[in-house]
């Protein structure tokens, strides 16, 4: 567990009197403009993507709406492989470290 996430399960049970729901969102590689903006350090476009197969910024917004309506603690929103290798560091993070994830 992360102090993210012990933080925010902390928040939950203190807002629980008070019926205040706490969703964790995690989402993962997102499409959006900010990535066709990437630089080099000399200035020059990137020209590439570098991250994994992304998701589509309306698919993320509603998969998190759908997380907060089903009160959901935690949603991992994210498109394979990149959400296989956030479970693998999250349920392994000792062989992660010494691995690609």
């Amino acid at each position: 567990m992360s102090a993210f996430q012990g933080y925010f399960g902390v928040l939950r049970n203190e807002m629980f009197e008070f019926n205040i729901d706490v969703t964790v969102i995690c989402p993962g590689p997102v499409h959006s403009d900010f990535n066709a903006a990437q630089l080099t350090a000399s200035g020059k476009p990137l020209g590439r993507d570098t991250a994994l197969k992304r998701m589509s910024t309306e698919r993320c917004a509603y998969l998190s709406c759908v997380a907060i309506a089903n009160r959901m603690f935690e949603s991992w929103i994210s498109e394979n492989p990149a959400l296989l290798l956030f479970y693998l560091q999250q349920f392994f993070p000792t062989h992660c470290r010494w691995s690609v994830c």
